[in-house]
């Protein structure tokens, strides 16, 4: 999952072109975010949800589990992915996730974000997941 965070006063201003072929934009400038590929993009992203992974609860059924490791919750970069073996477990965790960004106001691009099914069935799953009450997109693979 992708979390896209507003955080105000990283610059006073962001300016950006786009560029297309030989052509250019005007300025367009933001006031919201940081620069994209900034290094402390992911600083911050990891210091606003450094503490995620304790308002998951993991206590559930269909959570994955390696050698007595509960693996839950990977995390890399300003992006989060969720791992769960049923589909009560994941929406379990898709509801702890959407309180924890509540209370700190954050707020996940529901647009950006992606599930993916890993399953021997020759039906696939029909299950729909949601966060903020949005149907959040399947998806048969991602980069």
């Amino acid at each position: 999952m992708i979390a896209a965070l507003n955080l105000k006063a990283m610059y006073s201003s962001i300016k950006s072109v786009v560029k297309y072929k030989t052509e250019t934009s005007d300025v367009i400038q933001s006031f919201h975010g940081v620069k994209q590929w900034d290094a402390s993009s992911s600083l911050l992203f990891m210091m606003y949800v450094n503490d995620i992974a304790e308002n998951i609860d993991v206590n559930i059924d269909g959570i994955f589990t390696l050698n007595e490791l509960k693996l839950f919750l990977l995390l890399y970069a300003d992006d989060q992915a969720l791992l769960a073996t049923s589909a009560q477990s994941l929406q379990h965790m898709l509801n702890d996730v959407e309180t924890y960004c509540n209370k700190w106001e954050l707020k996940i691009n529901t647009n950006k974000t992606k599930l993916l099914i890993f399953e021997k069935s020759n039906r696939p799953t029909q299950i729909c997941f949601f966060i903020y009450g949005t149907t959040l997109e399947l998806v048969t693979h991602f980069k």
